[in-house]
């Protein structure tokens, strides 16, 4: 999740003893130390836990990896 969204909802954020690499398809590879744990988000009207990996982006909100939609069979329709 962006650090911008995250200061807006004014979530908690916690420093880790370790780093994650998190390397995306448009942006270079980033690092961070930061997560909001425990974040609910409510999809359908069903409640998902999510540890959010806090990153400095500008343009995205939150990115939702793929394998986690289609584990929870998650459908996107970009329509």
């Amino acid at each position: 999740m962006s650090n911008v969204s995250i200061d807006e909802l004014g979530l908690p954020m916690r420093e880790l003893q370790f780093e994650f690499l998190i390397s995306t398809v448009v942006f270079r590879k980033i690092l961070t130390t930061f997560i909001c744990s425990e974040y609910l988000v409510m999809i359908e009207g069903h409640k998902f836990k999510f540890a959010l990996i806090c990153l400095p982006l500008q343009e995205l909100d939150m990115i939702l990896v793929i394998d986690w939609l289609f584990m929870n069979n998650i459908l996107i329709n970009y329509g």
